[in-house]
């Protein structure tokens, strides 16, 4: 319960966010796919910044939205079922990580047949635990919290 409070206090105070990053969530649900992707190269390429705030819209992507990005010389597109899927995805790219580097072995093992299926960049095919999506949001709110 304690990190449910916490959560939201830190998602309420990191509310005031960067103009892209406002304008990349209404992209998301309206489905400008033009922009997701413009805003995504900007955030890999340290161009535009993802707020705290920005991890706590629920709101369903347009299904017509597909996160394509460059990787190693390769496009690679996925899938996800919220806004706050979207931008925790860029961040694990941005950061070169895995939600199964991020999630304990037991929640992992508890929450997830296999650990593909707690990825939150596949979370338009397999739907995130809430469990799971609440310690990733915990995570990378607090990551964004330490940035300068």
């Amino acid at each position: 319960m304690a990190r449910s409070a916490l959560l939201v206090m830190l998602l309420l105070g990191g509310c005031a966010s960067s103009e892209p990053a406002e304008r990349a969530r209404e992209a998301l649900v309206s489905g400008d796919q033009d922009f997701v992707e413009m805003f995504s190269r900007q955030v890999l390429n340290d161009d535009a910044v993802i707020t705290a705030g920005s991890l706590g819209d629920d709101r369903v992507v347009s299904h017509n939205i597909v996160v394509r990005v460059e990787e190693e010389n390769r496009i690679g597109q996925y899938g996800v079922d919220l806004v706050s899927d979207f931008f925790m995805c860029l961040l694990q790219m941005k950061f070169h990580t895995s939600s199964r580097d991020i999630l304990s072995d037991e929640l992992l093992r508890n929450e997830c047949r296999s650990t593909d299926e707690c990825e939150v960049c596949n979370s338009l095919m397999f739907p995130l635990p809430p469990k799971v999506r609440n310690e990733l949001r915990i995570y990378w709110v607090e990551r964004l919290k330490q940035r300068p």
